[in-house]
Formats: structure tokens, C-alpha cells, sequence
């Protein structure tokens, strides 16, 4: 476990008394067990401390966003070991640069147009497009969160970016007509 000071404890406590209700509802969602629900919440926390020190703010979009994925995959892998079917969807919300004002417009619709390709893509690549590039997980790192290989993660992310190549050249052509 990542917890070796008191500093450490308030923010595994914060994270946890911020993230509980939602972890709780994202795993319910899947699992429509509260019992199993809970159980994926203790694991998905579990996982959540192994990387507390790179989890700067915790009220950050990107926490949150770590924080769902973990749960959701965490709980999938529950449904998984009892052989039940599922279908999932996640939106996900890129940090605000600050810019001048010209580039942060610029900014907001490029990013707006890749949030919006990012969110059709199904939810294996989204994942590791999000990890990968919003939080800055190595290969390794995203294989441990996922319960994938690391061979799996290249290749999703592989597949990832050809399709976010694919939707972004759809979308300029729509813009330009």
C-alpha cells in the first residue's frame, strides 16, 4: 500500500470520502449488485493507493476520470469472472491550458472536436487513449490498471489513435463543406 505518512493518509482519505458515492454508483451500474458493487469499490481503491503520489489534484478532472476507469474496469473484471454481459459508456473531460485568448478558442474547439471522437470510440480504446494521454500512464502502468497485457495496451492504443485519425479527418471534412 502507497500510505507511509499522515500527509499520505488525509489524501487517501479525501479521495476517498470524494470518490466513494461515485465509484459505489459506477460499479452498481455494472455489477446491479450493491454487495459485489462494494467489493469492487474496496479493490478499485486498493489500485487507486498503489498510485496515490501521481495523483496531484484531487479534485481534477483527471482524477475523476482515473478514478471511473478503475472502478469500471475493475467491476467489468468482476462480471467477467461470472460470465455476464455487458455494454458501458463514459464521457471524459480534457484540462483547460492556459492560453491567450485567440488559442485557448482555438484550443477549446480542437479540443471539443477530439472529446467528441474520443467519446464515439468504444470504451477499450477510450480508456487507453485517456490514461495514456491525459494522464501520462506508461504502457506498464495502464496494463496494471486495465488487467490487460502490455502487448494489449500497445495495440489498443495503436488502434485507438488510427481511429481518433479517422473521426478527426471526417469532422474537417464536415467543417469545411
Amino acid at each position: 500500500m502507497a500510505i507511509i505518512n499522515n500527509s499520505d493518509e488525509n489524501r487517501a482519505a479525501e479521495l476517498y470520502n470524494t470518490y466513494y458515492g461515485t465509484m459505489l454508483g459506477v460499479a452498481k451500474g455494472i455489477l446491479f449488485d450493491s454487495a459485489q458493487a462494494e467489493d469492487a469499490v474496496s479493490e478499485s481503491f486498493i489500485k487507486i493507493m498503489d498510485n496515490l503520489e501521481k495523483i496531484e489534484d484531487i479534485l481534477s478532472c483527471e482524477t475523476r476520470g482515473y478514478i471511473v476507469i478503475i472502478t469500471r474496469n475493475t467491476a467489468i473484471n468482476m462480471l467477467n469472472k461470472s460470465k455476464n454481459e455487458i455494454s458501458i459508456g463514459e464521457v471524459y473531460d480534457l484540462q483547460d491550458n492556459s492560453l491567450s485568448v485567440l488559442e485557448e478558442i482555438t484550443a477549446a474547439e480542437a479540443r471539443d472536436a477530439i472529446v467528441k471522437c474520443i467519446r464515439s470510440l468504444p470504451a477499450a480504446l477510450s480508456d487507453v487513449i485517456y490514461l495514456s494521454a491525459v494522464m501520462d500512464r506508461t504502457y506498464e502502468e495502464i496494463a496494471g490498471d486495465l488487467g490487460i497485457s502490455k502487448d494489449a495496451v500497445k495495440m489498443r492504443i495503436s488502434r485507438a489513435k488510427r481511429a481518433l485519425r479517422a473521426l478527426l479527418q471526417q469532422e474537417a471534412v464536415k467543417n469545411e463543406e
